[in-house]
């Protein structure tokens, strides 16, 4: 279904209509649940993998090579969040904009522009675990790509040392857009412990701010708090990095040269 038809069935006042974009965006939304309940084992199997490894790489840094040294601990940290579901009304908003924005994108599938339906979060202790959680997910897809189950469905977001986020206020974080052979997306945001707990109370703030639906002058001076804040969080992070006697990575090395070849094409 394209974009604009998606939209006016949307708002059609005849129920027959509705009904019809309520279906689709049901299908496509199961759809990308799917994926993301297929991703979360893999990213589990692959971090129990690689967290052995990075432990022992700390231990040999930290406290030299003797292997009956035993004061390392476990330092590497991951949490995979609950899977989280966009909601159609939100989407709807979000595309109508877009479509007012971009005409031109009145012919595109609609739900190639819903990077949202499904989504969770990896949190980790710090940057360092941050940055090898990022790699991790690289090779994740460049294996997973080779068996034509997963894809890259646009280059990853860096938010933290490359892009600038949309909204100044938003937490620092990297994004990945990955999807199926059919194009369906799940997006994988990867942060620090600081900078989610950041979102939870910047996401609150923001629905309130929306909810109210008239901007007013105090909202340019919030954002300008919000956005200070977040990048004192992102000093800590790194603070605690140097605690830890890991380096401060104020830009980590490139995301592998393979990873470009993982971008989904579509074939309709």
């Amino acid at each position: 279904m394209e974009l604009r038809e998606f939209v006016e069935l949307h708002d059609s006042e005849l129920t027959k209509n509705s009904d019809l974009a309520r279906a689709e965006f049901d299908r496509r939304q199961d759809k990308s649940l799917r994926l993301a309940r297929r991703l979360r084992p893999e990213i589990i199997k692959d971090i129990q993998t690689l967290k052995p490894h990075l432990q022992l790489m700390d231990d040999s840094a930290f406290y030299g090579s003797d292997p009956d040294d035993n004061r390392g601990g476990e330092r590497f940290f991951a949490l995979l969040t609950p899977i989280t579901l966009k909601k159609r009304v939100r989407l709807v908003d979000k595309l109508r904009k877009y479509l007012n924005e971009h005409p031109d994108a009145a012919t595109d599938v609609w739900w190639s522009h819903a990077k949202d339906l499904s989504r969770f979060r990896i949190v980790t202790a710090n940057l360092h675990d941050l940055v090898a959680v990022r790699d991790l997910i690289a090779a994740l897809v460049v294996r997973l790509r080779s068996e034509g189950q997963l894809y890259l469905r646009d280059t990853p977001r860096d938010f933290i040392w490359v892009n600038q986020n949309e909204r100044h206020n938003s937490s620092k974080s990297i994004h990945y857009l990955l999807c199926d052979a059919e194009g369906h997306i799940v997006e994988v945001q990867i942060m620090t412990l600081f900078q989610y707990s950041w979102d939870q109370i910047e996401h609150w703030l923001y629905e309130v701010r929306r909810s109210v639906g008239v901007l007013h002058p105090v909202h340019a001076s919030l954002d300008r708090s919000y956005w200070a804040l977040s990048n004192s969080l992102f000093v800590l992070d790194e603070y605690i990095l140097s605690l830890d006697r890991r380096p401060a990575k104020s830009m980590p090395k490139p995301l592998r040269r393979d990873l470009v070849r993982c971008i989904w094409r579509c074939t309709s």
